[in-house]
């Protein structure tokens, strides 16, 4: 193999699109999410027209980084993650406020 460019070899799947997508998903519930939201969708659809992308390798990248952060988001660490906060109290829960 030479040492010049690697043009084509890592194109499936789109590590641009896991990339965008696991950034979400780690600054989900931060003060930088929605920043990070707007560069990791420019930087998706960027993807089939400066990336060497084909459409699917977008969304091969993209099922494997939300396979990725949903096996994350199992573990012990990040359990809760993404539930929904709990706005309403029980009676029991109001009695010991």
């Amino acid at each position: 193999m030479a040492a010049g460019p690697a043009a084509g070899l890592v194109t499936f799947p789109s590590n641009h699109t896991a990339t965008g997508i696991l950034l979400i998903f780690c600054t989900f519930r931060t003060k930088i999410f929605w920043p990070m939201t707007i560069y990791a969708t420019i930087m998706i659809a960027a993807t089939p027209v400066f990336g060497g992308h084909y459409f699917i390798d977008i969304f091969v990248g993209g099922a494997v980084a939300v396979a990725s952060a949903w096996a994350l988001a199992r573990t012990e660490r990040y359990r809760g993650l993404f539930d929904r906060p709990n706005t309403q109290t029980t009676t029991a829960e109001a009695k010991i406020a």
